[in-house]
């Protein structure tokens, strides 16, 4: 019979939650095993207390977290169970035990995000009273495909507007606060977002650490700049078998529409083609605008990732 206990934040823990979560959601795009120590960490920070690994013996098959870095009301579920242990109770003893955590901490509301292919997953969250608010469209580019016409020319017009695409390591160079302004960049165009579940202003002192490895890759990373301010930018995460996830991209509102957007995709492609991956996979709102362009860009619909919330019963009003 399995077991709950705590994740310890060791090496041999880490990467037995590296393990479930492969075997749970080979779809998400995972950083390398040797990275989850410091990703786990770095998420929980605030509720280190809701970090669990379900056992049978010696294998894990089962491995939560909560995160609470993107709005302290709302805590974000962040694991899965091993498909061997579908079925016995493990993903409801689990929750029970992080609503209990969450509870505690006084967060408002449970978040979930699950695929929509997935049927157990989605009869499983919707028994556990988690309500859809948002949806999430995943799409995958082959970078050996042709870039369209209309993209290498938004990038040449942005060129000739004084757009330069840098790597996120050569922007030291360009001004001596490059951090601050990338925070502030990523920050505002997070609100800009149009979904349902909100997410709060993160510190930049908690930000400052996902900009290098094991959070990111500031070397991936591709920057755009006009004369010396950053005008936006394109996390790119780890590789995971040649796919290369763009963690999001973020545009200064008054620049918007100049085809930075589509420059920086351009760049992009270009960069992976160079490091010998064969994808680039990206997620967008089905009210974002930007779904649209990546469409017209080439990229090809792959999941729908569902958002949904659980009241805790904690106080009252919205997320």
């Amino acid at each position: 019979m399995w077991t709950i206990r705590p994740w310890m934040p060791t090496e041999e823990d880490a990467f037995r939650f590296y393990a479930v979560m492969r075997a749970a959601a080979p779809q998400i795009p995972l950083a390398p095993p040797e990275n989850t120590l410091g990703i786990i960490t770095g998420r929980t920070q605030g509720i280190e207390d809701g970090r669990f690994l379900m056992m049978d013996g010696k294998r894990p098959i089962g491995a939560v977290a909560l995160s609470i870095l993107e709005n302290p009301s709302v805590a974000r579920i962040w694991g899965g169970v091993h498909p061997i242990a579908h079925g016995t109770g493990a993903g409801r003893a689990l929750l029970l035990k992080i609503a209990s955590v969450a509870h505690r901490h006084g967060c408002r509301y449970l978040r979930a995000q699950w695929f929509q292919s997935d049927q157990r997953a989605c009869r499983f969250l919707k028994r556990a009273q988690f309500e859809v608010r948002d949806r999430v469209h995943w799409s995958e580019l082959s970078v050996s495909s042709s870039l369209p016409d209309f993209a290498l020319k938004k990038a040449e017009e942005a060129r000739e507007q004084g757009i330069r695409i840098v790597s996120g390591v050569e922007v030291e160079n360009i001004r001596e606060d490059w951090e601050h302004a990338w925070w502030r960049l990523i920050m505002d165009a997070g609100r800009d977002i149009p979904r349902e579940i909100r997410s709060e202003e993160m510190p930049f002192e908690m930000f400052r650490a996902f900009l290098d490895p094991p959070h990111g890759d500031r070397n991936s990373t591709r920057i755009a700049v006009k004369e010396n301010r950053l005008v936006g930018v394109l996390n790119l995460n780890l590789p995971k078998g040649g796919k290369f996830n763009i963690q999001n991209t973020a545009v200064v509102s008054d620049l918007r529409r100049m085809g930075i957007s589509t420059a920086l995709k351009v760049a992009a492609v270009r960069y992976v083609r160079d490091q010998g991956g064969t994808h680039l996979v990206t997620q967008n709102h089905e009210r974002n605008p930007m779904l649209q362009l990546n469409r017209a860009f080439g990229f090809r619909p792959v999941e729908i990732h569902l958002d949904g919330l659980k009241s805790l019963g904690v106080g009252n009003g919205a997320q």
